[in-house]
């Protein structure tokens, strides 16, 4: 699963990094070490303002316990320019909207289960996968005999990473208001030990075919989703983590053994030498 991550672009590296400088709720963008449920960050999106009915939510409703039932989805066109839209995370059911304090929201969508059950297929199938840009992301081990958990940052060396995303957005003539979950697959060799779960990691050229709900159909991309292939890097964290108070780089950079100082700069992570793979975009 994923519960935490850490997101520490600023704007001028995400619009490099993503290839787009068209923001949607850009007054809402904050970056974060310590990044949980419910916080608003910038997701990838393509443009698409569907082109829905006004009684579309009537013939989508559905109750709770017949969720599984089959949901017919409606056409809608896209503009597939990129754009960075700043979203809520933590995906609401579409038809418990009006009663949201009464839902859950969900921060994880299995893989496995993406295009059967209806809080995320439908807005699968209106076109809603989007990118979520992050420097890493936390994971808890519980060891045996202990009270508590200890906690991991996961990072890729190589540059940051890219994680599949289930929007959705609001009724409104704006859609500026959206929210999202992330998808989850098996953890791969490098992180089993650690949770079974790991988010949908995206290489740079799976972007495209994630992204372009024009040329690739829902069930296309859905089947590019598989473990991350390669080895992760893993370091403790510090337990500040565990409160959503706290926030800062010490929360990443927490007991590096000699071998990590050597080979691994969290201040190397976080420069722009290691997210200029892309050209920058420009205003």
């Amino acid at each position: 699963m994923c519960g935490r991550f850490v997101f520490a672009f600023s704007k001028d590296e995400l619009e490099n990094l993503s290839r787009t400088n068209v923001w949607i709720n850009e007054e809402k963008f904050h970056t974060s070490y310590n990044v949980a449920p419910s916080a608003w960050v910038p997701v990838v999106r393509t443009c698409a303002y569907e082109q829905r009915q006004k009684d579309e939510n009537e013939k989508l409703k559905v109750k709770e316990e017949s969720e599984e039932q089959e949901v017919e989805s409606t056409n809608s066109l896209f503009d597939m320019r990129r754009v960075l839209h700043v979203m809520k995370w933590g995906l609401e059911p579409f038809w418990s909207r009006k009663k949201s304090n009464e839902v859950k929201h969900c921060i994880n969508a299995r893989s496995e289960t993406l295009l059967e059950k209806n809080m995320f297929k439908v807005p699968l199938k209106a076109g809603g996968r989007g990118v979520l840009i992050a420097n890493g992301f936390y994971e808890w081990q519980k060891l045996p005999g202990e009270k508590g958990k200890v906690p991991y940052f996961i990072s890729d060396e190589a540059g940051p990473l890219y994680l599949a995303v289930v929007y959705d957005l609001f009724e409104d003539e704006s859609h500026k208001e959206g929210q999202f979950t992330i998808v989850t697959v098996d953890a791969n060799p490098s992180l089993a030990w650690l949770h079974d779960r790991m988010p949908a990691i995206l290489k740079p050229q799976q972007l495209e075919e994630w992204l372009n709900t024009k040329k690739f159909s829902a069930e296309e991309a859905v089947a590019i989703l598989k473990p991350f292939e390669g080895k992760l890097k893993t370091q403790m964290a510090s337990p500040l983590v565990n409160s959503v108070k706290n926030d800062g780089e010490e929360l990443i950079s927490f007991k590096r053994t000699r071998e990590d100082s050597k080979h691994y700069s969290i201040d190397s992570f976080f420069s722009l030498n290691s997210r200029n793979k892309f050209p920058k975009s420009t205003k």
